[in-house]
């Protein structure tokens, strides 16, 4: 029976909070309203909106510079690849014309 009694004053909770969060929306406008005001005297909500566009920027300067630092570190990591590779294929055209010569001998 206990058990019955914490859903029905749960479901009583629920119900009353939801009937008051409803209330409170139709305030919303109200809020709205003040808001724009606030845009339109250009004081607070741009001030704030300067602030975190610059700390956007902030953010993305340094994702930049680490993309960079990336790409800089796999360049060289891939001209190094490729002169590894240019000998490898020195060394087997070498290995080519000692088989070469040799099997004309």
């Amino acid at each position: 029976m206990e058990w019955y009694r914490r859903r029905r004053a749960t479901r009583r909770y629920l119900d009353k909070l939801g009937r008051e969060v409803y209330d409170r929306r139709g305030a919303q406008p109200a809020l709205d309203d003040l808001e724009e005001k606030t845009v339109e005297r250009g004081g607070f909500y741009n001030e704030l909106v300067k602030d975190a566009m610059s700390r956007v920027d902030l953010v993305l300067e340094r994702l930049h510079r680490r993309i960079d630092g990336v790409a800089a570190r796999d360049e060289t990591a891939i001209a190094r690849i490729e002169d590894e590779l240019a000998a490898v294929r020195n060394e087997l055209a070498e290995i080519r014309r000692k088989l070469d010569g040799d099997a004309g001998d």
